[in-house]
């Protein structure tokens, strides 16, 4: 058994690293007090700093171990990924395996619909049920994937766009409490119920913040070489200002859903942002009040190429999966985290109650509340240098 593993190694973390690490957010005001759908969302919030105003980043292995010492592989080749300890593995925690193994076999019969997807113009109904056929529903067991039956025009698709003649789930995804923040997200992932948001005009205008251009942040002064934060092409901005907000607040809400039902303790919830090629994960512990945000998007394609990002791939996997193959936040790590301040803040409201007892399966109409300006998570950060936590950088 040992000759058999001396080659294999740990499932290795994006290589455009630090962008692919994630960042502690703090939420300064919102309106998570008010009856409203996420739509109308309204959430103002930095990064963590210090005091010198440096961004703190943490990759995503050193948050939760569990979940990527699950998988290992042979020397970067992924046709030899494999379950790191198959004989203490749990049937749930197989099946979700099989289900990546059989996307990496067969991923041809995914790739053209997603580039078609990528290339063509298409509404947002169309590109959510695309993704949910073609990339949600085969990483997870069962497939249980229920997109919202209130999309627009999702009555005139009786099957996946891209001909395929494969169907999803169609049907209630409401989430929240009536009297808070609420909503019917895009998409369910049942079994691990994850929430995902699709971004219904990637044509939108770009925020002027430093989230969709180039911010500059240097270690002296702003007049020194720009640090490129990230940028986003022209017509895919994942980090546009309301798309964000209604991300987060599904983030915040859906945890404390899925905190109801379950019954869990000190674990992250995950949501999903995405646009036709472009994904962006945020994940939230309700108990530690701990929420983050990946700092920049994962692409599900490799440009100018036929074949998936298949380390992205592997990110969305877990995250998918997160329930199953280890959902807790790393002990050490979390001393290293700030608290968000949004629990406080229902708390100060006396609307923590309705947080509390938050459901799946509601149907509300919309509200009417008046938005108040809305701000990017960076909008604060003017100085400081990026510090990367829990990896040495020798």
């Amino acid at each position: 058994m040992e000759d058999e593993n001396q080659n294999m190694m740990p499932v290795p973390d994006y290589p455009t690293f630090p962008l692919s690490s994630y960042m502690c957010l703090k939420v300064l005001s919102c309106n998570a007090h008010l009856a409203c759908p996420f739509s109308e969302a309204y959430i103002d919030m930095v990064p963590m700093q210090n005091d010198r105003e440096d961004v703190y980043f943490f990759p995503l292995q050193t948050l939760i171990p569990k979940a990527y010492s699950f998988l290992s592989l042979e020397a970067n080749n992924f046709t030899g990924i494999r379950i790191a300890d198959p004989e203490n593995a749990t049937e749930e925690q197989k099946a979700a395996f099989h289900c990546l193994q059989n996307f990496l076999q067969n991923q041809e019969d995914h790739i053209k619909s997603l580039q078609a997807m990528r290339t063509e113009v298409q509404d947002a109904t169309k590109a959510c049920y695309t993704l949910a056929v073609h990339l949600f529903s085969q990483l997870v067991p069962g497939e249980q994937v229920t997109i919202n039956s209130r999309m627009k025009g999702i009555d005139e698709l009786p099957s996946c766009p891209c001909k395929c003649g494969r169907k999803i789930d169609i049907g209630n995804t409401g989430i929240g409490h009536p009297k808070v923040w609420h909503g019917n997200p895009d998409i369910v992932i049942k079994t691990g119920e994850t929430t995902i948001v699709v971004k219904k005009n990637v044509k939108d205008t770009r925020g002027d913040g430093p989230e969709s251009k180039k911010s500059k942040l240097s270690d002296e002064d702003e007049e020194d070489e720009d640090y490129s934060f990230y940028s986003v092409e022209e017509g895919t901005d994942i980090f546009e200002y309301k798309f964000q907000n209604q991300l987060i607040s599904q983030t915040l809400t859906n945890s404390f859903v899925q905190k109801n039902q379950h019954g869990f303790i000190k674990r992250l919830v995950p949501a999903i942002g995405c646009t036709h090629d472009n994904i962006i994960v945020a994940l939230y512990d309700p108990d530690r009040d701990i929420l983050l945000r990946r700092v920049a998007p994962i692409s599900v394609l490799e440009e100018d190429s036929d074949s998936f990002n298949l380390l992205g791939i592997l990110e969305i996997w877990r995250i998918l999966n997160l329930h199953i193959v280890g959902a807790d936040l790393c002990n050490l790590i979390v001393t290293e985290l700030d608290q968000s301040g949004f629990r406080s803040q229902i708390e100060a409201r006396k609307v923590l109650k309705y947080y509390s007892s938050a459901k799946t399966d509601i149907s509300i109409g919309q509200s009417q509340n008046i938005l108040p300006p809305l701000l990017t998570v960076m909008s604060n950060v003017k100085r400081g240098k990026f510090i990367v936590k829990g990896i040495s950088n020798k």
